[in-house]
Formats: structure tokens, sequence, C-alpha cells
């Protein structure tokens, strides 16, 4: 009888324990969607690296947590993918991820519902997850309705800060808010963001105004700039078999490339970069 009472207790501390802590799955993304179907669940997966720190402190900080583990076993199907293995690399590249850890949040269709790029403590993934289940506590969900509410420029421009702040993907609303105000004001912290991100066009007044007054901007953001803009017309010089396209680009922004750089490259040598992608790129 002594015997059977000191297993049952066992059983229970183990019980308890699984359910103190985030339990990962011995499952594939497509088994694990069909199973969140099922079940009315969301996904969880963790994508890491065998090698990555801050991977290990969630291993080791994070996922035992029991507030957390208690709300993600109950509300998502959760998974750990190593990202250089298996179907890892395929994942990373569905997804478009690029650092570990990253954190994502699936409906059992398999899309990106939330996504938490690098290290969280406990509390913020919880917060995270409890806004993956219910997006009204979201931030942004609040700046969204207000802008929707009231779409002045000033709230277009605290919807993006707000995604900023949250890190989420915020593209889309810089390209949507660059459509309605095609004149920025670079003077202003978010209009350069929506400048920096989304707008390429050599012949933009935007564009105009920075390469006159390239000055003002820290050597790294002019020289990460006006390089996106040269990859850019390089894309579209690959796409129309037509070279000069992107060399009269060139033409435009070296000189101030040129003074961001310090003089480290002379334009001839750039070009000739170009060139050879350019013929590889062609050539495939």
């Amino acid at each position: 009888m002594k015997t059977k009472i000191i297993f049952i207790a066992l059983i229970v501390m183990i019980s308890q324990f699984a359910s103190a802590q985030v339990v990962f799955q011995d499952l594939t993304l497509d088994e694990a969607a069909a199973k969140a179907k099922k079940e009315n669940k969301l996904i969880f997966v963790d994508v890491y690296a065998t090698w990555c720190r801050p991977c290990k402190m969630l291993d080791s900080e994070v996922f035992p947590n029991t507030e957390l583990g208690d709300y993600f076993n109950k509300h998502f199907i959760c998974l750990k993918i190593d990202g250089e293995k298996g179907d890892g690399p395929k994942i990373m590249k569905q997804y478009s991820l690029t650092a570990y850890p990253s954190l994502l949040f699936l409906n059992p269709e398999k899309e990106v519902v939330r996504k938490v790029r690098g290290f969280v403590y406990a509390d913020q993934l919880l917060s995270q997850g409890k806004i993956a289940i219910d997006p009204s506590l979201s931030p942004t969900y609040a700046a969204l309705k207000e802008f929707e509410k009231n779409p002045t420029r000033e709230n277009h421009r605290n919807l993006i800060l707000t995604y900023i702040e949250q890190d989420e993907d915020f593209e889309q609303i810089c390209q949507d808010y660059l459509k309605k105000y095609p004149v920025l004001e670079l003077e202003n912290e978010i209009d350069f963001v929506v400048f920096y991100i989304v707008d390429n066009d050599i012949n933009s007044l935007n564009m105009k105004v920075f390469l006159e007054n390239t000055e003002e901007y820290s050597t790294e953001y002019v020289v990460e700039k006006l390089e996106t803009v040269i990859l850019h017309y390089l894309d579209i010089s690959v796409e129309q078999k037509d070279i000069s396209i992107v060399l009269d680009v060139v033409d435009i922004v070296f000189p101030a490339y040129y003074e961001a750089i310090e003089g480290e490259m002379e334009k001839e040598q750039l070009v000739e970069i170009i060139q050879e992608y350019y013929d590889e790129d062609v050539e495939e």
C-alpha cells in the first residue's frame, strides 16, 4: 500500500513539473498545424541554433517559468525547430527569419500571427502570447483604431512609431504613408524612417533633398541608404537587361557616397562590382 502511495505521489510530482514549464512537442510543423486545428489552438515555434547563447538563455531562464508554461501549454501547440537542421533552413526561408532565436506564433494555416525576434523575458513572452490570442491587447491595435477614427498625418506617424516600438513589420504602413504624403519632412524622425525604409526613387523630391544634405545624417545611414538605392536599380537593370539604368543612378549618387565612405572606393571600382553582379544575375 505504501509503495502505491509513493508511486501516485511521484506521478503527481511529474505532472506538476510538466505543467510548470513550456512543454515542446515532438512534431513537424505540418503535424502541429493539424493538431492545432483539431484542438482550436495556435502554434508557438522557437526557432533556435545550438550555438546561440540567447537561445540557451530562453531554455534555462524563460521556458521553465510556471506562469508562462501554464498559459502556453493551454493555448498553443509548442515546437522547437533547429534552424540549421532538417526542415529548419526551409522554415527560416519561408518566414524570412534572419536571426536566432526567432519566436513565431502561427495559426493552424501556418500563417504568422505574431513574430518575436531575439531574447525576451518570461513576462514579455507571456504578453506576446496573450496578444497573439487576443490582438486587441496590442498597443498597435489601439494605435490603429485611433488612426482609423482620426486619420491625421500625426496619428499616422504615431501608428508607425508604435509598430516600430512593438517590433512589428511596418513596411506596409510606411508604403501607405509615402503614398499619402509623397513629399516627406526629412527633419521629422518618422518621415525619415519612411524615406529610409521605402523610398528608393532616384527622382523623388525626398531623394533630392537627402542627397543635397547628407552631411546632416550619420555616414552609416548615408552609406546604407545609397547602397540600397544602387541595389534597387541593379535589380531593375537585371530585370530589363539594361545595365545603363543602374549606372545612371551611380552617376547621381556617387559624389555623396564617395564622401560618406571617405574615399575608400573609386567610382570605377564600384562600377566593376556592379558589372560583375549584373553579369552573374543576367546569366541566371
